[in-house]
């Protein structure tokens, strides 16, 4: 599906959340306190988010805590595709679907517009440059902690979150046809809880800084390219202790930081009205820094009368992993005959981080049999290596597990009627294999120490289908 910047203005979204504004979309499952989404039956880390060109790796507020917005103001994007079915070799490293984001267009006037809700503040800005025949684009809002309060239902505990991310974008016109823009996108986030008996006391922060600079080349009529560096910081703490009515203690200080430098780059040939050939690259040197402290204390009520401490566990953990991911994928298009085109293309990555690389090939077919009506198939192999900001350390884990593998089949059938109703038909089956453990929390979720809980239990799939 495409969203032009009218549909997305013109859907209901919380706090004018880029995430929550596509959740009506057929294929997408989303929570109704979580504004993480799940493609086709997938996990809510296997979808991909683009922004201009860049993967944003940890694109969510309260990360840790309940992920309750997306940090990309919908108001300032102007163009969504989001790719639900087998997405083209040039996105890699996810196995369920693509959400690409492009930054508005501002209007050929400075305007800027306020708006206030019972949920946050915000500020849109842009306009363009005179001198350079180019133009900017600022987006800011602010997230009001009480109001959220409300709507996460914490159970009447005093738990106060905070947030604030920042958007913006500069472009200019460079002779010969170039476009150059900078941008940068920035959040912070703030957790404070605190119990009415003071038996509790926890603090949690995020802060996530991208920037980037994108140069779009037309180097011919048929060739065209585009270049990207990139640059990106995070960094989330938890410190706190809880006292558990039932005798449990729980003691934490945990802080993690993660950086990135990218270069990236895609190139488009089109060698006639029936053939384009696309082929890239992208690199990425990758470091990150762990730091686990804590001390649990898990009593059984049921046990001894709720006096007895069935376990205690002892973590003082450190890890400073660092490496290198590297990608290349070439893709041809081609119309065999009028109703007829097909895509096939596959990519070839490499993880320094677990020392394997992964080969990913796709094939896409569309007959379009009238001007209102289009039947696509396509197959696909993909990957998803672990991320080095996904390490589980909390839980003891100190090892990057190999990438999980996908295998997907689908079909769709669209029909666009005179009147303008739109029927859309899929049908698809993914089998998953390779799956990495992972550890979650059987009836509460929503914690800011999970491993601290006695409900926290370790998944360990060999295999999976969505269907």
């Amino acid at each position: 599906a495409t969203l032009k910047q009218d549909d997305l203005e013109r859907l209901p979204a919380l706090g004018d959340d880029a995430a929550r504004s596509i959740a009506w979309l057929p294929g997408i499952a989303a929570a109704d306190k979580s504004a993480r989404l799940s493609i086709r039956g997938g996990g809510s880390d296997e979808a991909l988010i683009v922004l201009d060109g860049l993967e944003i790796d940890e694109p969510f507020h309260l990360q840790d805590f309940l992920a309750f917005s997306s940090i990309v103001d919908a108001r300032a994007i102007g163009r969504m595709d989001v790719l639900t079915g087998i997405f083209p070799a040039e996105y890699g490293d996810r196995t369920s679907g693509v959400i690409d984001l492009s930054i508005a267009e501002p209007a050929d006037t400075d305007a800027t517009r306020v708006g206030l809700s019972l949920i946050n503040a915000s500020v849109l800005s842009g306009g363009r440059l005179s001198d350079a025949g180019g133009s900017w684009l600022m987006s800011a809002r602010s997230w009001y902690p009480d109001a959220v309060l409300d709507i996460v239902d914490p159970g009447g505990e005093d738990i106060s979150p905070s947030y604030n991310d920042l958007l913006g974008k500069v472009q200019v016109q460079l002779p010969g046809g170039s476009l150059l823009s900078a941008h940068l996108l920035a959040s912070r986030d703030d957790v404070d809880y605190q119990a009415d008996l003071k038996d509790a006391r926890a603090e949690a922060g995020d802060d996530h800084l991208y920037t980037w600079i994108n140069w779009k080349t037309p180097w011919t009529a048929r060739l065209y390219a585009q270049t990207l560096v990139s640059s990106s910081r995070a960094g989330r703490s938890r410190n706190g202790r809880i006292l558990e009515a039932a005798g449990g203690v729980a003691q934490v200080v945990d802080a993690r930081s993660y950086a990135s430098f990218g270069l990236k780059q895609d190139w488009i040939f089109t060698a006639g009205e029936r053939s384009s050939l696309k082929w890239g690259f992208d690199a990425r040197q990758l470091e990150a820094e762990y730091a686990y402290r804590s001390h649990v204390e898990q009593t059984d009520p049921l046990a001894a009368g709720g006096a007895s401490a069935l376990s205690v566990i002892d973590r003082d953990l450190s890890l400073n992993p660092s490496g290198t991911e590297l990608g290349a994928y070439v893709a041809g298009r081609f119309r065999v005959f009028s109703p007829l085109t097909f895509e096939v293309g596959v990519r070839r990555d490499r993880q320094t981080l677990t020392g394997e690389a992964e080969t990913s090939p796709r094939v896409n077919l569309a007959w379009a049999p009238g001007d209102r009506s289009v039947l696509r198939a396509g197959w696909g192999r993909l990957h998803q290596p672990q991320g080095i900001n996904e390490l589980q350390i909390e839980d003891g884990v100190l090892d990057f597990f190999p990438a999980q593998r996908a295998e997907r089949w689908e079909v769709d059938f669209n029909h666009l009627f005179a009147g303008g109703l739109k029927l859309g038909v899929s049908a698809y089956v993914k089998s998953m294999t390779r799956l990495r453990p992972r550890y979650e929390n059987l009836f509460n979720p929503i914690q800011l120490f999970p491993e601290a809980e006695p409900d926290r239990v370790r998944i360990a799939p060999g295999r999976a289908v969505a269907r």
